[in-house]
C-alpha cells in the first residue's frame, strides 16, 4: 500500500478558484560607506544652510525694523522742522514789518529835517538878496 500524504488528504477547493500571482522580491542593498558619508555630509550641509538662512532672515527683519523706525523719526522731525520753519517765517515777517515801519519813520524824520533845512537855506538865500 501507498502511504497517504497529507498534501493529498487536505485538498482545498479555494486554491483552484484564485488566480495565481507572481511573487518577486529584491535583495536588500545596504548603502556603501561612501554613500553613507555623502548622505551625512549632505544632511549636515542642509542643516548649516538652514541655520544660516534663518539667521540671515532674522537680520533682514531687524534691518527692516530699523529702517521703519528711522523713517518714522525722520517723518516726525520733518513735521517738526516744517512747523519750526513756519514759526521762524512768521517771526521774520513780523521783524521785517517792524523794520519797514522804523525805516519809514526814519525816512519821514529825515525828509522833515531836509525840508526844514531847505526852507532855512531858502530863507537865508532870500535874506542875501
Amino acid at each position: 500500500m501507498l502511504p497517504i500524504l497529507r498534501t493529498t488528504a487536505i485538498r482545498s477547493t479555494a486554491a483552484s478558484t484564485l488566480a495565481s500571482r507572481a511573487f518577486t522580491a529584491t535583495a536588500y542593498q545596504a548603502k556603501t560607506t561612501t554613500e553613507t558619508v555623502a548622505d551625512a555630509a549632505s544632511n549636515a550641509a542642509k542643516t548649516v544652510d538652514r541655520t544660516v538662512s534663518d539667521a540671515a532672515v532674522a537680520g533682514l527683519e531687524v534691518g527692516q525694523e530699523i529702517v521703519d523706525k528711522v523713517r518714522g523719526v525722520a517723518g516726525e522731525a520733518a513735521k517738526k522742522t516744517g512747523a519750526d520753519a513756519e514759526v521762524l517765517k512768521g517771526q521774520a515777517e513780523k521783524s521785517a514789518s517792524n523794520l519797514t515801519g522804523q525805516a519809514k519813520g526814519t525816512a519821514d524824520v529825515v525828509k522833515g529835517k531836509a525840508k526844514k533845512a531847505a526852507a532855512e537855506v531858502e530863507g537865508k538865500a532870500n535874506e542875501l538878496k
